[in-house]
């Protein structure tokens, strides 16, 4: 996912358990990364092989 520093940031300290059961669920790794030129309610969610 890619989103802006402060959601990433929020992410990482307020939500860190819904991230890993969202891992589990998906039984995939979910990465997040900060895309400076974005504005707070925009994001990519990008799915790999």
């Amino acid at each position: 996912m890619r989103a802006s520093r402060e959601v990433i940031s929020y992410l990482y300290n307020e939500e860190e358990e819904a991230i890993r059961m969202l891992q589990r669920k998906l039984d995939r790794r979910v990465t997040l990364k900060v895309a400076e030129k974005y504005h707070q309610e925009q994001f990519n969610i990008v799915a790999t092989s």
